[in-house]
């Protein structure tokens, strides 16, 4: 066919998204078409009004129709173009007949000589096109008969715009024949769409505007009970029910014009009568429009109400509302929602897919009627929640309908490797929708093939809504729960840091450290907690179990001390220490409570105390050695660890091992220091006769420095023996050498001197011309043990003091200056003590930072009253202990006691 033969004409116009904007729609087609056949003009009005709801429904946007034809010698042609404005790219669905939706691109597909979508990146909107050959030998509508509407046609008021596109072309010479065929009312359906119709499981009847049966297709033959043909040619009103006869009236004419416009395009519920007289409760959907032959058509499309499929959706529904409202706080709505689908669906597996922001689709639940059924299936999304999200339901969130695979054996597009694996082979997947966008895929797979199944599509096409909102408020719900949860999971973290550093700051002593952390990790943590390290002889040492139940503390310090970790055993610690990894469980059943007990007792024991669930974290030196484990263990209360609990633990042990090496490290050092100190003082007392003597040196509780503080029990002839107690000023390894120097110097001196006022001046001299500028202070005693006369002198030192039983009275000696502050004579004073305990001291014993000197030296004197001895070591001991019991010592404690032997009566 040459160009030069062959002309063209075109018309356009757009129409708002309004119901009647489809009748509309046909009529401006029609009026394009004056030269085209009953069946040609059928099939085109049929396609378009297809087309034409579907924009008015799903798009809901104004829409443009446009027509073109094409005139040639050897016949003409028709194309028409529907352009809306939405988004999406339609596809025809598989011709189901009794579903609710999907049947307009099937049946352009199967009118249609040519068909297609068009998308333009441009611009938003799609134009679905269809085009269709017309019998040679009819004419080309004229530039009148195009530019003009179809007789008795006004322009629609709501026309967005009404312009018309026109190319003019000759008028074609059948166009009064065509309007002399319009009386006749057997015109529709003609064979083209009569086929299409005959086909559907719907019941479809069409009436002209007298209310006389015109067409009726097996399928409403079958609904109403009638006869094959028998319906056709009866009035209307043998299907309307008595109850509606008045609501319809006796002029169906007016009926149609004034009221059943209103109802177009929307399902109704309807009961119509049966042939025997009965009625049938329907969903009926009405259309009108005036056909060029047959004149004004009303079809009525029906489908029977299944009631029992309402009864199977009331109760459905009923339970997933149920199932929100009873959800308890710490079990997601989402999975007991897919265990109710699966169960009263009968499927073997359902899934939850949410939409995240950026459009991912993760999968977040997945059900199983049983364990067994689905393990590759389960595995595979509990490693990775994408996988398998390019499938179906990518498809379905990107079509935005349902889709149902019979048979994925065959239809490879959506088979994986794990749903081989398990032998899943039907799946059904529909969209979950919220305010109208789609939130979520629910996929739903079987074991065994499963054709479509109508009832289930419309079913969860009915609740999809209803989901949607469920599933919003869980996620709302569950958001709102982490939230509260990560709040008090912080403010447990910042609650345990805060009282591990008090204990920090408070204790010194390395293993009352680690006792009050366990202390503290309860019941903040856990409610109880173990820890064990390998001491440094690679012991492994249970240093600390404390439980937040004091009833049952008793029990925990038995499992402490008499049930550590078995070296070769499966304790969680010991395979944490082995490891280096962290192991946590929710639950401890029996058996694994037996594997790691001991004896029989033991696992009394954890019976007892309610063993239920632990996580136990590694303790790291610096260069990732493990040194041991801390464990926190649900015990009475109910609660189970969970993998967030492991990270919180795991994050804890790091702030508790660098505690515990930095006391580990304190501990050690502060054990040198002390060691090195006792070094420098005397190794033992020598014997006095007729005298017992004792000395007590106290570390400082605080620091790791060696001090000056000394003793010194000196003979210096056979009757003659020097008491002496010093200190140094300072903490650090220069006091302790101008201690050690003092001290040899000193008892050298008091050889050669014997009286203490001398040897404490010549010492001053040697102090004087020394380099240190320590000051020092020294109380020198010489005792006459035959006599028990004391002579006494002191550089700047506390003066001692007699026990008696009851009673203590100091022994008043004027002190001199402190040593190398100036040259100085030093005086003896005479005592007598002949009953008695003597107590010298230094004084670290009465001093205390915050208290006043004058208050101490009360409490010392009250204590030594309070001795209950009057026994050398007793009351050294009693008094030390006395004096430090309301706090930690910053400075040495040094004691020197001595007592006259009592003689037994029984010997004399």
């Amino acid at each position: 066919m040459g160009t030069t033969d062959m002309s063209t004409t075109a018309a356009a116009r757009r129409f708002p998204a309004t119901t009647s904007s489809v009748g509309q729609a046909r009529r401006f087609l029609l009026a394009q078409l004056p030269g085209a056949s009953d069946g040609e003009a059928d099939a085109l009005v049929l396609m378009l009004s297809e087309l034409a709801t579907n924009a008015v429904q799903h798009a809901a946007t104004e829409f443009e129709v446009q027509v073109q034809v094409q005139v040639a010698p050897d016949g003409h042609g028709v194309r028409v173009e529907v352009t809306d404005g939405a988004t999406g790219f339609p596809m025809p669905q598989d011709q189901v007949m009794d579903a609710p939706h999907g049947r307009g691109l099937h049946i352009v597909r199967t009118l249609a000589d040519a068909w297609g979508i068009e998308m333009r990146r441009d611009q938003p909107g799609k134009t679905v096109w269809f085009s269709l050959p017309l019998a040679a030998g009819g004419g080309a509508a004229t530039a009148t008969g195009l530019g003009q509407r179809a007789a008795g046609e006004d322009a629609p008021a709501d026309v967005t715009s009404g312009t018309v596109s026109v190319a003019p072309v000759p008028m074609p010479a059948g166009m009064a024949a065509a309007a002399t065929a319009a009386e006749n009312q057997s015109a529709w359906p003609v064979q083209g769409v009569r086929v299409v119709l005959d086909g559907l499981r719907d019941a479809v009847v069409a009436t002209d505007d007298k209310g006389v049966i015109r067409y009726v297709n097996a399928a409403a033959e079958d609904l109403l009970g009638w006869p094959r043909g028998g319906l056709v040619g009866r009035p209307v009103f043998d299907l309307v029910p008595d109850s509606l006869t008045a609501t319809v009236g006796e002029d169906y004419g007016a009926f149609v014009r004034t009221q059943a416009a209103h109802l177009v395009g929307r399902p109704l519920d309807a009961d119509v009568k049966r042939a025997d007289g009965t009625d049938v409760r329907t969903e009926l959907v009405i259309s009108i429009f005036d056909h060029p032959l047959a004149g004004p058509v009303v079809v009525g499309i029906l489908r029977a109400r299944d009631d029992t499929k309402l009864q199977r959706w009331s109760e459905l529904t009923s339970e997933l509302l149920e199932i929100l409202a009873d959800a308890p706080i710490d079990e997601p709505p989402a999975e007991r929602l897919l265990s109710t689908l699966g169960r009263r669906l009968d499927w073997d597996v359902t899934t939850l897919w949410t939409v995240s922001a950026n459009r991912e689709l993760i999968c977040r639940h997945v059900w199983t009627r049983t364990p067994t059924i689905a393990p590759a299936f389960a595995l595979e999304k509990a490693g990775d929640p994408t996988s398998g999200n390019t499938g179906l339901p990518r498809w379905v969130m990107e079509h935005d309908e349902p889709l149902w695979v019979p048979d994925l054996m065959t239809d490879k597009r959506f088979l994986t490797d794990s749903l081989l694996e398990d032998g899943l082979q039907s799946a059904y997947a529909f969209p979950v929708r919220y305010h109208g966008a789609c939130v979520g895929i629910v996929k739903m797979l079987s074991r065994h093939p499963r054709e479509r199944d109508p009832s289930v599509v419309e079913l969860m096409d009915a609740v999809g809504d209803h989901l949607g909102e469920l599933l919003h408020a869980s996620a709302q719900a569950t958001e709102r729960q982490q939230l509260v949860e990560e709040l008090l999971e912080a403010r447990r973290h910042n609650e345990f840091l805060l009282l591990a550093t008090q204990v920090l700051s408070e204790v010194v002593d390395y293993s009352e450290m680690v006792d009050r952390l366990a202390r503290v990790s309860v019941p903040v943590m856990a409610d109880l907690c173990l820890i064990d390290i390998e001491d440094e002889d690679g012991q492994m040492r249970r240093m600390a179990a404390w439980h937040a139940d004091p009833g049952k503390r008793a029990l925990t310090e038995e499992l402490r001390t008499s049930y550590p970790p078995d070296p070769n055993g499966h304790h969680p610690t010991m395979e944490v220490m082995r490891s280096g990894r962290s192991m946590w469980s929710a639950d401890m059943d029996d058996e694994f409570l037996r594997s790691t007990s001991r004896d029989e007792r033991h696992f009394d024991i954890l019976k007892t105390l309610e063993f239920t669930s632990y996580v136990t974290v590694p303790l790291r030196l610096r260069d990732e050695q493990v040194l041991g484990t801390v464990s926190l263990v649900s015990a009475g209360s109910g609660r189970r660890f969970s993998e967030k609990d492991l990270v919180l633990a795991e994050q804890l042990a790091e702030q508790v091992s660098s505690v515990v090496i930095r006391a580990r490290a304190y501990d050690r050092e502060r054990r040198i220091s002390h060691e090195l100190q006792r070094h420098l003082l005397p190794d033992a007392i020598p014997s006095v006769v007729g005298w017992d003597v004792a000395a007590r040196y106290r570390p400082a509780a605080v620091g790791v420095e060696v001090g000056g503080d000394w003793y010194d029990v000196v003979p210096i002839s056979e009757h003659h023996v020097a008491l002496v107690v010093g200190d140094v000023e300072g903490h650090d390894l220069g006091a302790a050498r101008i201690m050690s120097r003092l001290r040899h110097t000193l008892g050298l001196l008091l050889l050669e001197e014997g009286a203490p006022g001398k040897a404490l001046q010549r010492l001053n001299r040697v102090s004087l011309a020394g380099v240190e500028g320590r000051l020092a202070t020294a109380l020198v005693g010489v005792l006459n043990t035959e006599t028990g006369s004391v002579a006494f002198s002191s550089a700047g030192h506390p003066s001692p003091v007699r026990v008696d039983p009851g009673l203590a009275v100091e022994l008043p000696v004027p002190p001199g200056p402190p040593l190398g502050v100036q040259h100085c004579h030093y005086k003896d004073h005479e005592f007598q003590l002949d009953r008695g305990c003597l107590v010298m001291f230094t004084d670290g014993l009465v001093e205390r930072r915050g208290s006043h000197l004058d208050e101490r030296l009360a409490l010392l004197e009250s204590s030594l009253r309070a001795s209950p001895s009057s026994e050398p070591d007793l009351v050294a001991d009693f008094v030390i202990d006395a004096m430090t019991s309301d706090a930690r010592s910053s400075d040495d404690i040094v004691v020197l006691s001595a007592r006259r032997q009592l003689v037994d009566p029984a010997i004399m």
